[in-house]
C-alpha cells in the first residue's frame, strides 16, 4: 500500500474494502436502537 502512495493507484480498491468491513462491522451490532449494542459513530478514546 505505502508503494503507491504517490500515485494512489489502490485508492478505490482501498476505499471499497473498508467500507465492505465497515458495513459488516455495523450487521454485527444489530438493528439501530436495539437494546444488543450501542451504536456509536466514530471510535472513543475514553481513558486513553
Amino acid at each position: 500500500m505505502l508503494a503507491d502512495a504517490a500515485t494512489g493507484a489502490h485508492d478505490e480498491d482501498l476505499l471499497i474494502l473498508f467500507h465492505r468491513r465497515n458495513l459488516r462491522a455495523h450487521a454485527l451490532l444489530g438493528p439501530p436502537g436495539s437494546a444488543m449494542a450501542t451504536h456509536l459513530p466514530i471510535q472513543t478514546f475514553r481513558g486513553a
